[in-house]
C-alpha cells in the first residue's frame, strides 16, 4: 500500500492532468467518470476528404469582348474524346516548360503552308495561329503530363490546336478571375468545367458524357476532330506532330 499522502498526490496530479485536457475543473467522482466514459466510447471520426473547388470558364459570355466558344469546344474534346483529365493541380511557374514540352512554344500553326505541312499540323484560317493546350500549360498535367518527368508516354502530354490570339487571352482572363474567386492557389487542385453552346463541351457536359460525337467519320473544318495535334517527336528532339483523334495513332483504342 502507498502512504496516504503518496496516494493524495497521485490523485491530485491526476485530476490536474484531466482538468487542463478538458479545459474545465474536475472536483468530483461523477465528474471524473463522465469524462472518462467519454473517453472509452469516443471514437475517430474520419472527415469525408473534399472534393476540389470547380472552376468554371463561361464560354458562352461575350462582356469581355469576343466569343471563345471555339477554344472551349477544343478543350471540352481533349477532356470528351482524348480523355484527358479534368482535375487538374494549378502551376503557373511551369508554363514556359510545358510550353517546350508540348510544342506550342514553337508556334506550330504559323507561317505559310509549307511550314504547317513540315510540322504535321494544319489550322482553320489564318487567324487561328496560336497554340492552345490542353491541359493548360499552367498546370501539372500540362506539356509531358508531369512536372517531374519528361519521358513520359506520349498519349499523357497536352494536345494542341490553333486558335485565334485574341480569344484565347480573353479565355485566359476569365480563367485567373475564376482561380481568385474559387481561391485556388499555385500547388492546389481544382475541377475544370465550361459553360459552353459548343458541340463537344455539350456532348461533355451531358450525364453520361455522350462520347458519340468523337466517332464522326466526316468531321467539319472547324471541328476539333481535325485541328487538335500531339507532339510526336520526343523531348530532346525537334518538334512535329500527329493528329490526335480517337481511333488513330496513340488514341487508337482511347474510347475502348
Amino acid at each position: 500500500m502507498y502512504p496516504s499522502h503518496l496516494l493524495g498526490l497521485v490523485v491530485w496530479t491526476f485530476l490536474t492532468y484531466l482538468s487542463v485536457s478538458f479545459g474545465r475543473p474536475l472536483h468530483s467522482l461523477d465528474q471524473i467518470t463522465d469524462v472518462l466514459t467519454g473517453l472509452s466510447i469516443k471514437e475517430d471520426v474520419v472527415q469525408p476528404r473534399q472534393a476540389p473547388p470547380v472552376v468554371e470558364i463561361d464560354c458562352t459570355s461575350t462582356s469581355s469582348g469576343g466569343d471563345i466558344e471555339d477554344i472551349c469546344n477544343m478543350d471540352c474534346y481533349a477532356i470528351l474524346c482524348l480523355k484527358k483529365p479534368s482535375t487538374l493541380t494549378r502551376n503557373s511557374n511551369g508554363k514556359r516548360h510545358n510550353r517546350q514540352m508540348s510544342g506550342a512554344n514553337v508556334t506550330p500553326f504559323s507561317g505559310n503552308s509549307l511550314a504547317l505541312a513540315s510540322r504535321g499540323v494544319t489550322r482553320l484560317n489564318d487567324s487561328t495561329i496560336s497554340a492552345e493546350e490542353f491541359p493548360f500549360a499552367a498546370t501539372d498535367q500540362g506539356g509531358s503530363g508531369n512536372p517531374n518527368n519528361d519521358n513520359t508516354p506520349q498519349i499523357q502530354w497536352a494536345v494542341v490546336g490553333g486558335v485565334e490570339r485574341v480569344a484565347q487571352l480573353r479565355q485566359g482572363g476569365r480563367l485567373n478571375a475564376e482561380f481568385d474567386r474559387a481561391q485556388v492557389n499555385n500547388g492546389e487542385d481544382f475541377q475544370i468545367r465550361f459553360k459552353s453552346n459548343a458541340e463537344f463541351c455539350v456532348a461533355l457536359n451531358k450525364d453520361p458524357p455522350d462520347t458519340s460525337v468523337c466517332q464522326n467519320s466526316n468531321p467539319k473544318p472547324d471541328s476539333p476532330l481535325v485541328r487538335v495535334f500531339y507532339r510526336s517527336t520526343p523531348a530532346t528532339t525537334y518538334v512535329q506532330f500527329l493528329p490526335a483523334r480517337p481511333g488513330v495513332g496513340i488514341y487508337k483504342d482511347i474510347l475502348g
